[in-house]
């Protein structure tokens, strides 16, 4: 017992060594950061005055420049000091992501709501010293005076781990506190992540709220990667150049003041260039079947085969009851149509218990739908999945984010059920009409 209490310690010992050294590591690798960003050839952030017809706004986006970077890697682990390399067949997408704004600020609401700046980023070091600051956030802030004074604010202290004790991968989101930001004062401020993932999509577009005189994107990718984009809503078209190694695509807004509408956005996919990405290159405007295909999504489409009653995993312990009334509905004489809609009513009827602490592996946050499938299939009632998209989002044949996706059910006939809405059998939810929908073959389209 004492030996191991002795190792305990050892090991705690160690690994707040090894917390300091991280800091230390990170404070320099924030430090060259914050040099590379602020002396970038960047003219537009060098503007210091607004135009006379922005004289009323509350705050003017003089600059915003948002860049990604996609580049395959080999993956190293940081582990105790050492980098223990995954074998040299996996390369993963490395994303390196910086997003910088120039805002003026022009009034005393503006100035409060400039001040408080949330910021989000994952602890990774835990009691076993694991020390890759891989997936950290730098952050860089900066407040130019009307005097011409600039005064840098200090961010290591916020974005290093709190706690030695912290759970790896955890999320942490907090605030910085910008002391005497005043009418007049120009705040430059820039967040920069470096991510061992996919990052998409990304998703550009300019602010919503505020005029913005200039904005600018760019993105890099590696020539051996696929990498996919679509223009929404008036934005404007990428220029395509290469350097050899990689594809470089830009894109840019001068005087941009519209907050009636759609913002412009360009979605971005990259990927890795394997099945069913083989293409290597660039697709502008992609048919929505390639965009969609991933195994998340292939997962979620084969609920055609349910073979087993997923009502365990939503109506805990009241599930045999549910099934046995599931299934003499399913077994009346009914018309099918009649039939769907007795089912469809039985489960509006119940409230759904979803699973506590750690949810199955075929736990799926659209099991209410699956239930309904699974009524349906029981009943030998032909039906179709289908999807949508809500009404503030891109249209289903645009698609670009598949986290979007609305589900319902639609039978033979035409009729169509929104389980996960509550609507009533056959009504579609009056925040979907008129939206267009596909069957889960992507081929069927129709409007609601």
């Amino acid at each position: 017992m004492r030996k191991t209490i002795l190792i305990i310690i050892a090991l705690i010992a160690v690994s707040y060594e090894l917390l300091a050294s991280s800091e230390t590591k990170y404070r320099k690798y924030a430090s060259e950061i914050e040099q590379q960003v602020w002396n970038m050839d960047l003219p537009q952030f060098r503007n210091n005055t607004i135009p006379e017809k922005y004289r009323n706004a509350k705050a003017v986006i003089l600059a915003e420049y948002d860049s990604i970077e996609y580049r395959r890697v080999q993956r190293v682990v940081p582990y105790l000091g050492c980098a223990l390399p995954i074998p040299f067949f996996w390369k993963d997408i490395f994303t390196r992501h910086l997003h910088r704004t120039r805002i003026f600020i022009n009034s005393e609401e503006a100035a409060r709501e400039f001040a408080a700046v949330t910021y989000s980023r994952k602890d990774d070091v835990t009691i076993f010293g694991i020390l890759g600051f891989t997936d950290r956030t730098v952050m860089g802030i900066r407040v130019i005076k009307r005097d011409g004074n600039m005064h840098t604010v200090d961010t290591t202290p916020y974005l290093k781990p709190r706690d030695v004790y912290n759970s790896v991968w955890e999320d942490v989101t907090d605030t910085i506190h910008i002391d005497h930001l005043e009418p007049g004062d120009i705040l430059d401020i820039f967040k920069y992540q470096r991510l061992w993932e996919e990052k998409s999509p990304y998703f550009f577009s300019p602010n919503a709220v505020y005029p913005t005189l200039h904005y600018d994107c760019r993105v890099r990718s590696d020539r051996h990667l696929n990498l996919q984009y679509r223009q929404m809503n008036g934005a404007p078209d990428f220029v395509v150049d290469s350097d050899g190694k990689s594809y470089v695509l830009t894109a840019s807004l001068q005087d941009y003041c519209d907050t009636t509408s759609l913002r412009p956005r360009i979605a971005v996919y990259a990927r890795k260039a394997k099945k069913p990405y083989k293409y290597q290159g660039i697709i502008a405007n992609p048919d929505i079947a390639t965009v969609t295909a991933n195994p998340w999504y292939e997962r979620v489409c084969k609920r055609h085969q349910l073979i087993r009653n997923p009502a365990e995993l939503w109506f805990g312990p009241d599930s045999l009851k549910h099934k046995e009334s599931i299934d003499q509905i399913a077994s009346s004489d009914l018309h099918p149509s009649k039939k769907a809609d007795s089912l469809y009513a039985y489960l509006c009827r119940i409230e759904p218990e979803k699973p506590t602490g750690y949810a199955p592996k075929n736990y799926l946050p659209t099991n209410y739908l699956d239930v309904f499938a699974y009524a349906l299939y029981q009943s030998n009632i032909p039906f179709d999945f289908a999807l949508t998209t809500e009404p503030d989002r891109e249209p289903i044949d645009q698609l670009m984010d598949i986290g979007n996706i609305v589900w319902f059910i639609r039978l033979k006939d035409g009729k169509c059920y929104f389980p996960n809405q509550k609507a009533l059998a056959g009504e579609v939810p009056a925040t979907l009409r008129g939206r267009r929908a596909v069957l889960d073959d992507w081929q069927t389209y129709f409007d609601l």
